[in-house]
């Protein structure tokens, strides 16, 4: 299984800025120690010549303690390893898996790293820069959601719910409307908010739960995997926020909201309610 993998999904925060500027053979800066696990993304080469401008080529690395991926390198385009750091002689060298037929060459470079920038110098010093995207963790997700009086979940297995819409006639007056929309529950998620937690509710516990009518919360699956980043990336995708059924959603639930309060996690094709 990709590396990736174990990284990619908390990775949904922030942009990697790409540094381009610096020039072929600058010494790397100054080591500062500390782990390399993370996502590394960057360039190298780009500038002008002879009038010409040449771009950047992007290069993004992977590093789960001692696996790594390695994408868009000049030594190789895409390479799948373990690495290695000498902090003696301040080099990193990237074993790629062997094949059947041969082992392959190890890959060396010369590193500085300052904060969460790295800089990898090849054997033929052409650098590239890196910098590390920002990962967190139990971070509390950015939400959308909607507050609406909810009737009651009936046979069918819809939530009635009931809003209430405005119009303002000619002379001013403003009249209020109540109208009742339901939701198919089949594909959602209920939750309950409780102190320290909260509980994913059975259909049958939602419907007891549910013997009044109550103020609930209305919050929708993201639709698809579009990116969130305007940058396409070779070794993890960009998502959205985290989805409302998530841990990084529950830890916003468990400080806005109070025990008891009822979540309808929905698809986001029912965003747009039946009449």
């Amino acid at each position: 299984m990709p590396i990736w993998l174990y990284l990619a999904a908390g990775a949904m925060l922030g942009l990697v800025r790409i540094g381009c500027g610096q020039e072929a053979g600058v010494p790397p800066p100054t080591d500062a120690a500390g782990s390399l696990d993370g996502l590394w993304a960057g360039s190298w080469g780009g500038g002008e010549r002879d009038g010409v401008v040449f771009q950047p080529v992007l290069a993004e690395m992977v590093i789960q303690g001692d696996q790594v991926e390695i994408h868009g390198f000049r030594q190789a385009n895409r390479v799948s390893g373990t690495i290695k750091v000498d902090r003696a002689t301040r080099q990193l060298r990237v074993t790629p898996k062997s094949t059947k037929d041969q082992a392959a060459p190890v890959i060396v470079f010369q590193y500085g790293i300052m904060g969460d920038k790295l800089t990898l110098t090849d054997q033929d010093r052409v650098p590239v820069y890196l910098e590390r995207r920002p990962v967190t963790k139990d971070q509390p997700a950015s939400l959308a959601i909607e507050f609406v009086m909810a009737q009651k979940i009936n046979d069918a297995g819809e939530l009635l719910t009931s809003r209430v819409t405005s119009t303002r006639t000619l002379d001013g007056r403003v009249r209020h409307h109540p109208e009742v929309r339901s939701y198919p529950l089949t594909k959602a998620t209920v939750l309950l908010v409780q102190e320290v937690n909260w509980k994913k509710l059975s259909m049958a516990e939602a419907r007891k739960q549910l013997e009044q009518p109550s103020p609930v919360v209305l919050a929708f699956r993201n639709q698809n995997d579009q990116q969130g980043d305007f940058q396409h990336h070779e070794l993890w995708k960009s998502l959205r926020s985290p989805e409302p059924d998530s841990p990084a959603a529950g830890q916003m639930f468990l400080r806005m909201l109070r025990p008891g309060t009822m979540i309808f996690v929905l698809p986001g094709d029912e965003q747009v309610p039946l009449p």
